[in-house]
């Protein structure tokens, strides 16, 4: 398909009328939803198009374009939505088909996608973005941050990018931390072929890795109960079946073994175990030794609370 050009004005919804001014166009499509700096369009064919919105130029021009093949991301996004067209469709049921809760403030999740805008309109125009970051348990700094991309991962999203100081990528979350966000007039130039979803390939959550860290193989085993949903909704995109018994099922992993996903591994422990690499099972003893000592500590406390 070649890019249609239309002229057209700026909008962050779509109304009848503006469905109206386009008759071809939403005609097509079955789904509109709104993203920043575009529209996505979702066909009955099931071509994914997306819509953007061109308004840095002497005049205000909407063009098509395919995307071909969607992106992992993208396809999440198309099934978020068609949950939402469903319960829409079938309004009866709204009370009965449960979401997994957001338990962000609700103020929160507003201030995130503000920021969110204003993010994705810096990295549209390829622009520096200057941001009020809170560490907690810091004090917070102006930071000066060429964006390259945008991660979601459980319920929060995370900027990536070039941090001026300390001239290194960084990552940082854009909750209550982030404070606030302004773009610049400053561009910068997007590292060539860089591509986000391949950077995060190997990470299990927003860290890929770290100087200490890098991606290997890991082994697990898993009992059939645990194997059982593995196999339906995978532990890490890289996930194989090395071995299937009656008693087990092995799984090999590419992967940095970052503290998240040593931390997914002790939230299962009663099914799983580490079979490889041996420096990751030293790991895990150490952090249940941490754990085992801080819960005796805070079991003494309570006693010696309750003998006063």
């Amino acid at each position: 398909m070649d890019p249609l050009h239309l002229e057209g004005k700026s909008t962050d919804h779509v109304t009848d009328r503006q469905r109206s001014a386009i008759p071809h166009i939403s005609a097509l499509a079955e789904t509109i939803a709104i993203l920043a700096g575009g529209i996505i369009l979702f066909l009955p064919n099931q071509i994914l198009v997306k819509f953007f919105f061109v308004q840095y130029c002497e005049k205000y021009h909407y063009y098509i374009k395919p995307i071909d093949p969607p992106s992992a991301s993208m396809l999440a996004l198309m099934n978020k939505l068609a949950m939402d067209n469903l319960l829409d469709e079938f309004a009866g049921l709204k009370g009965r088909i449960v979401y997994e809760p957001d338990l962000r403030p609700v103020k929160g999740r507003i201030k995130e996608e503000e920021k969110l805008r204003t993010v994705a309109e810096a990295m549209s125009r390829n622009r520096k973005i200057i941001i009020n970051y809170k560490p907690f348990g810091k004090e917070a700094e102006e930071r000066v941050v060429q964006p390259y991309c945008v991660k979601m991962h459980q319920q929060r999203m995370y900027l990536h990018g070039r941090a001026e100081n300390p001239g290194r990528r960084r990552t940082y979350c854009m909750d209550e931390r982030m404070i606030s966000v302004r773009m610049t007039e400053e561009k910068f130039q997007l590292p060539k072929g860089f591509d986000a979803e391949e950077y995060f390939r190997n990470a299990f959550g927003i860290v890929p890795y770290t100087e200490e860290i890098k991606p290997q193989t890991v082994r697990l085993r898993a009992t059939p109960t645990l194997a059982g949903y593995l196999k339906g909704v995978k532990l890490h995109p890289s996930q194989e079946i090395l071995e299937e018994t009656e008693d087990h099922t092995d799984f090999a992993y590419y992967l940095a073994p970052t503290i998240d996903f040593l931390e997914e591994i002790l939230r299962r422990r009663g099914d799983l175990q580490v079979l490889e690499p041996l420096e990751l099972v030293d790991k895990l003893l150490l952090l249940l030794d941490s754990t085992k000592k801080k819960l005796e500590e805070g079991r003494k406390a309570v006693l010696k609370k309750t003998l006063e």
